[in-house]
């Protein structure tokens, strides 16, 4: 993967932080305990783990196994 532009790496952890955050408004809706931050930060996070290995090993095996990783962590 080539490096992204920074508009375009911001742009994708913005959409994580909504995605995350739609999440947590309807456990916050819902009266769950982890809510809209918490939420929030856990996809902002695993955007980060993404795109960083995106940018250090580029496309593959790798990226793959760093996203199966992040699903196994949260």
């Amino acid at each position: 993967m080539s490096a992204l532009a920074p508009a375009e790496t911001s742009a994708r952890l913005l959409i994580a932080v909504l995605f995350g955050a739609l999440i947590g408004i309807n456990r916050d809706l819902h009266g769950k305990p982890a809510g809209l931050r918490t939420h929030s930060l856990v996809a902002l996070g695993a955007a980060l783990a993404v795109l960083a290995s995106a940018r250090l090993a580029g496309s593959g095996d790798h990226q793959a196994d760093v996203v199966s990783r992040v699903a196994q962590g949260v």
